[in-house]
């Protein structure tokens, strides 16, 4: 709203770069959904365990996990976006003018070209790290509790909408 009334003035419009950080905050958000914690019965990720061989991995999740966690769910600092108000006043002193306010913003452009090169890597470890874990759950479902579950055990779940539960 930029009329004379108004005593904010957008000086500036960049709908690339808002859409950009708009996919930019989503992937934060949707990466460190696999590692947080829920009620849902949804299998979350432990961090500790899927990186303990792999240091500059690690460092590169914690930096994504610090961007969710600081800057998009609790508006702290960042060095990816600056922001500065400023109060624009009359040349003329005794102008009825009313001051107007602006904000200076150093949009996120996301990451460099390093920065997704850094991510796509990070998913590549992760699902390679998930299908190694779940061939050995699978295989030992095989091997020891589903060895004498029957066909018909299993339609019967489906059909009453029950989970299958194993005990450890």
């Amino acid at each position: 709203m930029n009329d004379e009334e108004s005593i904010y003035i957008r000086d500036e419009d960049d709908e690339v770069s808002d859409i950009l950080k708009s996919l930019t905050l989503s992937l934060f958000i949707t990466y460190s959904k696999m590692f947080s914690q829920s009620d849902s019965g949804r299998i979350t990720l432990d961090a500790r365990d899927i990186f303990k061989n792999n240091k500059n991995l690690i460092k590169s999740h914690e930096f994504i996990i610090e961007q969710r966690n600081t800057y998009v769910a609790h508006a702290g600092d960042t060095h990816l976006e600056s922001a500065k108000t400023v109060i624009l006043l009359d040349e003329d002193p005794m102008s009825s003018e009313l001051p107007k306010i602006t904000v200076f913003t150093n949009h996120m452009y996301c990451f460099e070209q390093k920065g997704f090169e850094i991510l796509l890597e990070l998913v590549d470890f992760i699902e390679s790290k998930v299908l190694e874990k779940s061939k050995k759950i699978v295989v030992r479902m095989e091997n020891k509790e589903l060895v004498n579950f029957t066909k018909e055990q299993f339609y019967f779940l489906a059909l009453m909408n029950k989970p299958l539960v194993i005990k450890d």
